[in-house]
């Protein structure tokens, strides 16, 4: 014996009558109408609600699954620039570079020379 889950429709539970209807071979073309009806609808709103969320100037879920994608793209990239970086400070810590000592300034005398302007009585090279 099935156990009734509610007794609101004179004895009658909601799945039974729900399976009642669905077993109707004459509601079976209403039903059939509205999933179809609700197909179309739903494509309409598939197309539209985009552009509505754009008009208030609100991100549609593809846009935020496109930023969800991106941020995680530049995440990796960041990681593994991140990783050179420190396997770079590693390496250098290993082997510094020599340092070495600044050039002398060139003498005052060697700057004039260099920078005089050649006479026309020198031949030119």
């Amino acid at each position: 014996m099935k156990k009734k889950s509610t007794d609101l429709f004179g004895g009658f539970s909601v799945n039974d009558i729900v399976e009642k209807l669905f077993a109707s071979k004459k509601l079976q073309p209403v039903l059939d109408r509205t999933v179809e009806q609700m197909m179309k609808m739903k494509s309409r709103l598939d197309t539209v609600m985009p552009m509505a969320l754009g008009a208030f100037n609100l991100p549609s879920a593809e846009d935020i699954r496109k930023l969800n994608n991106e941020v995680a793209r530049l995440d990796a990239k960041l990681e593994a620039l991140s990783k050179l970086l420190t396997s770079k400070k590693k390496v250098k810590k290993r082997n510094p570079a020599r340092k070495t000592k600044p050039a002398a300034p060139a003498k005052h005398e060697e700057i004039k020379k260099e920078t005089a302007p050649q006479s026309s009585e020198e031949p030119q090279q």
